[in-house]
């Protein structure tokens, strides 16, 4: 008799291991670290499960391409100027720049200029208007889909480096095409203050730390007797609770250390993500009033700008009308040049601020713009608000400047977060939002379980009645496909969703499907007079390309959902395709494998099928 079912069953048994290996990871409480000689990839739970919040965005290309356009508008009259051309008017509109010269030298001037330094320009039109020519300038289609793609480019990198700031594990920021931006933050907006203190307040007690827990609306403060007994406990609280991050940590006086957390909300995530942060550092032009150039408009050069809504903190209603500035046009310094910004505290005032570092060249700039400009105001102008606009006393030369204002703690912070990570290259727009509750994910969890224990039980029972000792079998095999799948999961980080959970109970019932293909093909060669051991291998074989070809159809639809799906989709189908594969091997090697052992004992005559 053969002896295939060695090779069959340690290879089963091999890849069953692994699935088990990968697989325990997953099983530890969370915050536990698997030891190091083992996987440390983890079955992760996504938005429906967890909670958290989902996000479409659509950025708006076209003001990527209008701000581009004001930029050569600027970079164009520069340049014209260096060469002592005759400029009369540079216009920028959202479709084009208009430069207006006298002279045909002038013109021959920027049509020189335009094809040395602006290869990526074209004139879409030119024309005379008296005694002036009139150049219309816009983009290459090639250069104007660029800036577009870098705008959506830019902008996932710049939202990802914003969400890492919140301590989200996973988070899903993908483009979707047409300028939008998928945002999936699992765990996000479902912490509480509470529980976080009550598990440092156990996680210390247990380990005999002593020190202090004070939790106030969305912060916790731990105090701890020193540094070393901080860092082990705030490590492992950063490592569980999704969405806390680490604010600030202070040695005091008398030697303890002092760690306040913040607690990520929903709302502060959509306001971080979609806040633009063009940062700008402008001269106020004095040379006109205000109420003039509210009634007869600003000098060329110049624009009005408003300042930041005042808010009552007590009502949160609006007080007052917002300040008005006439601003010079040009930008003398942008947030590019800001390499860390630091949420800090005017004690005197009790006022939050922001503190920022500029690069060296940003360093060199501002010391000369305040150089030469004593007694001026600067405006700091963030998304076309002006945030501040003081009187330079004397020069700075630090590299150092502040945005101070009517900000809460909470915006103060987010400010500083939004500066460091970087500005996005266009506004956002939210076009679709969903909030899932932690207690709905709870719930989705145990729905997801529920009908996974309840689908395996009818399904074990049924095979067990129906197909007796061979059906006992076939339940193994299902039990090992189980494994296999989120074993195979874990080992690819995947993201557990309820599609993915609708995928695993969908292959509980057609992990059976093969197995009983097969009993009934036994059955038939049974009936025919067939020994056991014969009607196992005709049982198999004759089974075997019915059952590939169910199998690889359902392979080819996963493969068309993957393709052309996007995210639970994409799970759904990633968990149908391994599933499959999955109940094929154990049907196909393992139950023959089991088969064969039993049958090769001496003195087993039948089957009980």
């Amino acid at each position: 008799m053969s002896q295939g079912w060695k090779w069959r069953l340690g290879l089963v048994s091999g890849v069953a291991f692994l699935g088990l290996i990968f697989l325990f990871p997953s099983m530890l409480p969370p915050g536990s670290v698997p030891p190091a000689f083992m996987p440390q990839a983890r079955l992760s739970k996504g938005l429906d499960l967890q909670g958290g919040l989902h996000l479409e965005l659509a950025v708006q290309t076209d003001k990527a391409v209008e701000n581009s356009l004001s930029r050569l508008g600027e970079d164009v009259d520069k340049a014209l100027k260096e060469e002592r051309a005759k400029v009369r008017d540079v216009e920028t509109t959202p479709k084009n720049v208009k430069v207006v010269v006298r002279g045909e030298e002038s013109a021959s001037t920027l049509r020189s200029i335009l094809e040395e330094q602006f290869k990526n320009v074209t004139i879409e039109n030119e024309y005379d208007d008296g005694d002036k020519r009139v150049f219309v300038l816009t983009f290459t289609k090639d250069w104007e889909e660029e800036i577009r793609q870098y705008a959506i480019d830019q902008g996932i990198e710049t939202i990802r480096n914003r969400v890492d700031q919140f301590g989200v594990a996973e988070p899903v920021i993908v483009p979707r095409g047409n300028g939008e931006i998928l945002i999936q933050l699992p765990g996000l907006g479902t912490l509480s203050a509470d529980d976080v203190s009550t598990w440092f307040e156990k996680t210390m007690n247990d380990e005999g730390v002593a020190g202090s827990v004070e939790a106030a609306g969305t912060e916790v403060t731990v105090t701890f007797p020193d540094e070393s007994s901080a860092e082990t406990v705030v490590d492992e609280a950063t490592r569980r609770f999704t969405g806390l991050v680490k604010e600030q940590q202070s040695l005091q006086e008398d030697g303890s250390m002092k760690v306040t957390f913040a607690l990520a909300t929903s709302k502060r995530a959509k306001a971080l993500i979609g806040q633009t942060a063009q940062l700008e550092f402008r001269l106020v032009d004095d040379s006109v009033s205000v109420s003039d150039a509210l009634a007869n408009g600003p000098p060329r050069g110049s624009e009005i700008l408003y300042g930041k809504k005042k808010i009552d903190r007590a009502t949160g209603k609006e007080i007052g009308q917002p300040v008005p500035y006439v601003i010079s046009k040009r930008v003398m310094l942008t947030g590019e040049v800001v390499t860390n910004a630091l949420m800090s505290v005017d004690t005197n005032r009790a006022e939050y601020y922001v503190l920022m570092e500029f690069d060296s060249r940003g360093k060199n700039i501002f010391a000369e713009l305040t150089a030469d400009s004593v007694g001026k105001r600067l405006a700091i102008i963030l998304d076309g608000v002006v945030q501040s606009a003081p009187v330079i006393r004397e020069a700075i030369p630090g590299g150092r400047a502040s945005i101070s204002g009517t900000f809460t703690r909470n915006e103060a912070r987010d400010l500083a977060i939004a500066l460091r990570s970087g500005s996005l290259p266009a506004p956002v727009e939210v076009m679709h939002e969903i909030e899932v509750g932690a207690t709905l994910g709870e719930d989705s969890v145990e729905a997801g379980r529920l009908s996974i224990i309840v689908g395996f039980i009818i399904v074990v029972i049924f095979m067990a009645f129906y197909y007796k000792l061979s059906g006992l079998i076939a339940d193994m095999a299902l039990l090992l496909n189980v494994v296999i799948v989120l074993g195979a999961l874990a080992a690819l980080g995947a993201t557990l969703t309820l599609p993915g959970i609708a995928g695993i109970v969908l292959t509980v019932g057609m992990a059976v499907d093969a197995n009983v293909l097969i009993f009934e093909r036994v059955r038939e060669e049974l009936r025919l007079g067939r020994s056991p051991y014969s009607a196992i291998e005709a049982g198999y074989a004759k089974a075997f390309s019915t059952i590939m070809d169910a199998n690889i159809t359902t392979l080819i639809a996963a493969a068309v959902l993957y393709s052309l799906g996007t995210g639970p989709i994409r799970g759904f189908a990633v968990t149908l395709g391994i599933g499959i594969l999955s109940s094929m091997f154990t049907a196909i090697v393992g139950t023959r494998g089991v088969f064969e052992y039993i049958l090769s004992k001496p003195g087993v005559r039948r089957l009980s099928i």
